[in-house]
């Protein structure tokens, strides 16, 4: 529970969706595939890379997933 609580830490600390840290979201959500094989959990994180690293990585982890969603 402590990764799903600092994930939601960050979204809640950020003044703005532009200034939340999602390269540590991104990080944390690392964190918590370690843990679970949820599909869930995998999703969320290919829509962290894509706001921490844009679109195109977003939607490159998006179709790593294709097969498992």
């Amino acid at each position: 529970f402590q990764a799903q609580a600092a994930i939601a830490a960050l979204h809640a600390d950020a003044p703005t969706a532009e200034e939340t840290d999602w390269v540590q979201i991104v990080e944390w959500y690392d964190e918590l595939a370690g843990l679970t094989d949820s599909p869930v959990v995998r999703l969320n994180r290919a829509v962290a890379v894509g706001e921490a690293d844009g679109p195109r990585a977003g939607l490159a982890e998006l179709a790593a997933l294709s097969d498992t969603l």
